[in-house]
């Protein structure tokens, strides 16, 4: 069952309503993946786990903190009160988020890796559709350790911001996929570039799930999400957000730290996994030749994202002119008639897996959820 909580009030207020109803959470969290195998893989080999952790929240206070702080104040307000209301650190809050960022270093990450975030996005908009609502589809696929430690937010603001509903880990203040009152939704897919500092990686910023949410919160069209986030000056991290308003608009917004470009729709159908597709920012994809190691595995990067988004662009291919939402769950529960493996739309990895899936009609304000593999998972419907 998909957990939901509610938060309300000012920032402060929606941060401390998070820390203090997740606040159990949060620490059989914390015990959980600081002392999983993953973590022990990502820390230096020296440093016990007291010492790894320590290190990350003074990092990632140093590389975060002040961006945060000067771009967006609500969302720092929100992590001071999520601090409190957990009885975290603060300085553990902002590792937290940071772990997002240092996972795309192309200096570190492919030698001694610290995730491999995958994702698949589909998107079905008029005259793919049966309807004349758009339809939108996202598997959040991650290591599974993580799996547990998910939650629904449901936040409303009292003040000019939108309510939205987003889906999370339980002590970050940012989000990975939501939908505000608009009828706006946006999903991330992380894009882990090749070319490093100051071009398309940096390690000072904002991790972009506290952009997503910001966005959420002050944006009611696509135009708007792009203004937004193509203008920002303190991103970090590769990524691709997929957004989709009441209207039908839809694009994808590729982007690096300092570039970016605009996928849309080819005859109401669009798939984002993890690759740049525009031809304007392929040459910041990975090197195919490129090997990801993890333990004892070898692992072409490329490789789960090229044939997850060739199987999910040929299922969506096939359905045109008939995709629902029902159609677009089918696809991103699909295995490709084998086993679920890295490399299949629903992920069932050694580096990672599906964690949980969304499907949404932004018009209608529907969103379902299931926070496991969607092949076998059971689907809960929530809406404003």
């Amino acid at each position: 069952m998909v957990l939901e909580i509610t938060t309300r009030g000012s920032p402060r207020d929606r941060g401390l309503d998070q820390g203090e109803q997740l606040a159990e959470r949060i620490k059989q969290a914390k015990h959980g993946v600081f002392h999983s195998d993953l973590f022990k893989q990502m820390k230096p080999w020296w440093a016990p786990v007291w010492l790894a952790v320590a290190g990350l929240s003074m990092i990632g206070k140093g590389k975060t903190k002040k961006h945060v702080e000067k771009y967006l104040p609500v969302q720092h307000e929100k992590m001071l009160g999520l601090a409190e209301g957990a009885h975290l650190k603060k300085r553990l809050v902002y590792g937290l988020h940071y772990v997002e960022v240092m996972s795309g270093d192309p200096r570190t990450s492919y030698e001694k890796p610290l995730i491999q975030p995958m994702c698949t996005m589909a998107f079905a908009l008029p005259p793919s559709t049966t309807g004349d609502d758009a339809i939108f589809g996202r598997n959040y696929d991650f290591p599974g350790i993580l799996q547990p430690y998910q939650v629904l937010r449901r936040e409303e603001p009292d003040d000019d911001r939108f309510s939205t509903l987003s889906l999370t880990q339980f002590p970050l203040v940012g989000s990975h996929v939501g939908l505000n009152e608009k009828g706006l939704l946006i999903g991330y897919n992380y894009g882990r570039s090749w070319k490093q500092d100051p071009l398309d990686y940096r390690k000072e910023g904002v991790p972009n799930m506290l952009l997503l949410q910001e966005a959420l919160e002050t944006c009611s069209s696509v135009q708007q999400v792009v203004d937004f986030v193509t203008t920002f000056p303190a991103r970090t991290n590769g990524g691709h957000f997929g957004v989709v308003d009441r209207e039908n608009n839809a694009t994808v917004i590729e982007f690096t730290a300092t570039r970016h470009a605009l996928r849309h729709p080819v005859d109401g159908i669009m798939v984002q996994t993890n690759m740049y597709q525009t031809p304007e920012l392929s040459d910041a994809n990975v090197p195919d030749d490129l090997m990801w190691k993890f333990k004892d595995m070898r692992i072409p990067y490329t490789k789960s994202p090229k044939e997850r988004f060739s199987r999910a662009s040929e299922l969506m291919e096939n359905g045109k002119g008939a995709l629902t939402m029902d159609a677009l769950q089918e696809v991103l529960s699909d295995h490709a008639g084998r086993e679920g493996d890295d490399f299949t739309v629903c992920v069932h990895g050694l580096t990672g897996e599906t964690l949980a899936c969304t499907i949404i009609n932004p018009r209608s304000g529907l969103i379902r959820v299931t926070d496991t593999n969607p092949c076998h998972g059971t689907f809960e419907e929530f809406s404003f």
